[in-house]
């Protein structure tokens, strides 16, 4: 009994202490104590976990077939000779060739030709071109022309007079008729100046 109310490890109360109020919780409070257990340590760890895995000592069933071999029992190997002549042996020889039937007709005889020189086969190609003193009748008009036969050739400054006579002057240029305009006169307008445009567009 505290100042007029029980207190209790189970049931949760309140105690006044002038205007203020202590919650009590309705756990179990009793204390408690340090943890009494023995870690691994790191080569502890490592043990255990070797453990679990076997060791090199210990070989697990091949499924290889390692039936025993042996050795080359051969009395007397090939030297480098043998195997020459072995080889050579695979190899048909110049008279076990089969020769084709079209080829068997019999012997052959040298050429009797007697082919064109360089000089023969110019004149062989160029009896097919016509010759330089062979003309063709040309297509062109080639009727005869004549000399010029002026008495006096125009010089340079007959050829200026000549062109200048077909340039007109500034008297043969046509004029287009002008309009009829009456004579003008200033403007008597009076503008407006910038303070007359402000208060004209000044808000009313």
């Amino acid at each position: 009994m505290w100042g007029g109310a029980s207190v209790t490890s189970h049931t949760a109360c309140c105690i006044r202490i002038g205007d203020y109020e202590t919650k009590y919780s309705s756990l179990d409070t009793r204390g408690g104590k340090f943890n009494m257990s023995n870690p691994k340590s790191d080569i502890e760890w490592k043990v255990y976990l070797a453990a679990k895995y076997p060791g090199s000592q210990i070989m697990l069933p091949s499924t290889l077939d390692l039936r025993g071999g042996r050795f080359n029992q051969s009395a007397k190997p090939l030297t480098e000779r043998d195997w020459i002549e072995k080889r050579a042996k695979d190899i048909p020889g110049p008279g076990q060739y089969q020769t084709f039937k079209s080829m068997d007709g019999g012997p052959g005889r040298f050429s009797t030709a007697k082919p064109k020189t360089d000089v023969e086969w110019k004149i062989y190609f160029a009896k097919k071109h016509p010759s330089s003193h062979i003309m063709l009748p040309s297509t062109l008009d080639l009727r005869g022309g004549r000399f010029n036969q002026s008495a006096k050739p125009l010089t340079e400054r007959d050829w200026v007079e000549k062109r200048a006579k077909e340039l007109p002057g500034p008297g043969h240029y046509l004029h287009k008729e002008k309009p009829d305009v009456g004579g003008g006169k200033f403007n008597d307008s009076r503008p407006k100046s910038d303070v007359e445009w402000r208060i004209v567009r000044a808000p009313a």
